[in-house]
């Protein structure tokens, strides 16, 4: 899993730019106990920690298959309602996924870190990353395959 260039406070649930900026190619790296100060609210909350690699797997494997773009709103409610479990676990992630009709559920819900808090951070950054992306398409860019280009763009990929 990659990285989050934004995560979002445990505080306030404002979008923030990570304070942790991570591109290119480095390989897996171990990132634990980190924190970093909300813009809005000024309170310290927890980075995602984890094994992160450079592949962006999640959204490559949402890229992977092209879906309707209407697919957008169940594929963000299952992100929503993983990001708001108490404890999400890798079938209830697989689950949501797959109830949201994704034709790639399991490949996108393997990408998913370990533990629950870390899932739930996950789901967050990447309804974050496709909100941001549906906002910066151009009027008429509407297809499943522009908003993941739009993403990756952003991303630095």
């Amino acid at each position: 899993m990659e990285f989050p260039n934004f995560v979002i406070c445990g505080h306030c649930g404002t979008l923030n730019r990570s304070a942790i900026q991570m591109r290119g190619n480095y390989g897996n790296m171990l990132i634990a106990d980190n924190f970093q100060g909300c813009n809005a609210c000024g309170k310290m909350f927890a980075l995602p920690a984890g094994i992160f690699s450079s592949a962006k797997a999640a959204t490559l494997a949402l890229a992977a298959v092209e879906n309707p773009i209407e697919q957008i709103a169940a594929l963000t409610a299952a992100l929503k309602k993983i990001s708001e479990s108490e404890a999400p676990n890798s079938q209830s992630v697989q689950s949501a996924l797959q109830a949201s009709g994704l034709i790639q559920a399991e490949a996108v819900a393997a990408t998913a870190p370990v533990s629950p808090r870390d899932k739930r951070i996950w789901a967050a950054s990447l309804l974050a990353a496709i909100s941001y992306a549906w906002e910066s398409l151009p009027a008429g860019a509407l297809s499943w395959m522009e908003l993941f280009s739009k993403i990756h763009e952003a991303w630095g990929q």
